[in-house]
């Protein structure tokens, strides 16, 4: 795990830019405390620049930028496969210098080209070149960000946002949908970034760079679809959920292995905890875990205390087991950390209590297991468990099911089933999902914004139910938009790798073949749920987990006083009203917090108040 900065110039660079693409590669240490490493072409028309995290072969052999038959690599990340795709290789007449897996992702491009992409279970960000063309690729999930822009010097490319600081004054979008699409969702989906003239490479792109210009951007991956048509009756049968352990073993084995430290993030929830179970039953490999117990109360009213079922699971399993204690009380971050971490518009403060988490265990390990994408894949979370309850409801006709909502609104006062119908009406169908992240808010949202045909090109797929669209969403969008990003930079900024066994294209394909509909029937994460009850009885070890959480209302408390003039003039009034109501939870405190990000984020970057 690394962080890397390229720049292709449309002129040889001059040494005021080269001493500021080293300052930028600086801001990238935290990515890689081990070793630096940067090299400019010949012609001075190319500037690679690596900061390497030592995972795979420790030695200084499998530094970066590494060069090998005309080719240059920067690489961030790991290759899962790399062992067999080097075994490959080597029947095919190569001989290898290093025992890292950069060295094998380089001779597998000079082989196979783009083709190796298919080849490859990993999670990565590269940049690659030779004889002046560039390419430059992001794993399938998104789980490695890449950003970039181009101006009248040619193209940067880098790890992080913060690092093109050094390099140009970075301006907010002037774009309404990009606003309105942080308000509505809490992030910005790739490849936008919410700055004027920034991208992010969307997941599973691949683009190429020539004569200091982008010339392509292509999808080489796509996400299977959970067919929502799928007429197959019954819940999931024995066999595919067998086909769906299977690719989880693989996924484990390969995501085991590491030369530097490495646990097992362990709660007491399905996926971490069958994550455990594989690894000892079925590959016989029992790594550490460490479990974190968050002393206080990080959420309103929740307790977070999941150690002494953890403790329970990891003794069952005969591993080594270490609870670390974080005191809720230490963790004093506030809006301008959450900004200042992610330099993108995102409002996932969980990624906080990450950081918190990573920051205390970097002293046991250096890799971390963690359990995330388990409920993007079993379409597990409850906006899609509710929707797929309420779907007799939406297959109502629009103009009927308006009817009843307004009946509903009316009438709310009279019983809690009548109010809680009234709370999930919306607007139209292609506004449900919406309605549903922001409950109960959104209808006063939309009462005072103009959404024009935003949520209809996002949401507004024919002939799909508000479940299917909702689990989709969180997959190919929230996953990669803010949940791996999150996960990216929190644990990056201290220094440490997280992988997850459930981001495998394998593991995805095999739980697409169920459909989305029987994924549900069987009752939430009911896949998962009964792989883990091969080992692990709900009796003895019930699954319950509360997760990573930072304080909303702290974060509130902190936040800086409202100024309704950076906002836009169509927002205010709206922007007002939330903050009335900030304290009333949900998804008012959720609208909150993205105004005080907004504010903050606004000021910092710009001075154009408008």
């Amino acid at each position: 795990m690394c962080g890397i900065l390229f720049h292709h110039a449309l002129s040889p660079i001059m040494l005021d830019t080269e001493r500021s693409l080293d300052e930028a590669l600086a801001t990238l240490h935290h990515r890689g405390p081990d070793a630096s490493g940067r090299q400019i072409s010949d012609d001075r028309f190319r500037y690679f620049g690596h900061r390497r995290l030592s995972v795979i072969d420790l030695s200084i052999d499998g530094n970066q930028p590494m060069q090998k038959y005309g080719w240059t690599l920067i690489f961030n990340g790991e290759i899962y496969n790399y062992l067999s795709l080097k075994e490959r290789l080597l029947g095919l007449g190569y001989t290898f210098e290093t025992n890292s897996d950069t060295e094998v992702l380089l001779v597998g491009w000079h082989h196979f080209g783009k083709g190796v992409l298919d080849l490859i279970d990993g999670m990565f960000a590269f940049v690659i070149e030779k004889d002046g063309v560039i390419y430059a690729a992001v794993d399938p999930f998104g789980e490695k960000p890449l950003y970039w822009f181009e101006d009248g010097r040619g193209i940067f490319i880098a790890s992080e946002i913060n690092a093109f600081r050094k390099l140009k004054d970075l301006h907010p979008s002037k774009d309404p949908a990009e606003l309105l699409e942080f308000f509505l969702l809490g992030y910005t989906s790739p490849p936008h970034t919410g700055f004027s003239g920034i991208n992010r490479l969307s997941p599973a792109t691949l683009m190429i760079v020539k004569d200091g210009r982008c010339i392509s951007r292509t999808q080489y991956w796509q996400f299977p679809e959970f067919d929502p048509n799928n007429l197959l009756e019954g819940p999931p049968t024995d066999q595919e959920i067998k086909s769906v352990k299977d690719a989880l073993c693989v996924s484990m084995e390969r995501r085991l292995i590491s030369d530097a430290p490495l646990c097992l993030f362990l709660s007491s929830g399905t996926d971490s905890t069958l994550m455990a179970a594989l690894s000892v039953v079925e590959l016989g490999i029992k790594p550490d875990t460490i479990t974190f117990e968050i002393k206080g109360k990080l959420s309103g009213s929740i307790a977070i205390e999941e150690a002494q079922e953890a403790r329970k699971i990891a003794e069952k399993l005969g591993l080594h087991h270490e609870v670390i204690s974080v005191d809720a009380l230490d963790l004093s971050y506030s809006i301008e950390d959450l900004v200042s971490l992610f330099g993108v518009l995102n409002d996932n403060s969980g990624a906080l209590a990450l950081k918190a988490i990573c920051a205390v265990a970097r002293s046991k390990c250096v890799v971390g297991l963690t359990g995330v994408g388990g409920d993007e894949l079993s379409f597990g979370y409850g906006k899609s468990v509710t929707l797929y309850r309420l779907r007799h409801m939406y297959s109502l006709p629009e103009g009927l099911l308006k009817l009843l909502w307004k009946m509903a609104r009316v009438f709310s006062g009279l019983s809690n089933r009548l109010e809680g119908l009234s709370e999930h009406a919306s607007p139209s169908f292609a506004e449900i999902y919406l309605s549903e992240k922001n409950l109960p808010a959104y209808q006063a949202f939309a009462e005072k914004v103009d959404v024009g045909g935003w949520p209809a090109s996002r949401f507004g797929k024919k002939g799909v139910s508000p479940y299917y669209t909702a689990g989709w969403e969180d997959m190919v969008n929230t996953l990669p938009g803010t949940i791996l990003l999150g996960q990216d930079h929190a644990s990056m900024s201290e220094s440490m790798e997280l992988r997850s066994p459930y981001l495998s294209k394998d593991v995805f394909q095999a739980m697409a073949a169920i459909g989305a509909r029987r994924h549900l029937l069987g009752g939430r994460k009911y896949v998962l749920g009964k792989i883990r009850d091969q080992y692990l009885s709900r009796a003895e070890f019930p699954s319950r987990k509360h997760g990573f959480l930072y304080s909303s209302s702290e974060l509130l408390r902190k936040a800086p006083p409202l100024e309704i003039q950076v906002f836009p003039k169509e927002f205010r009034e709206i922007i007002f009203q939330i903050n009335q109501r900030a304290t009333e939870g949900r998804g008012w405190t959720k609208f909150a917090i993205r105004s005080a990000i907004y504010q903050t984020w606004q000021k910092q970057f710009s001075n154009d108040l408008g």
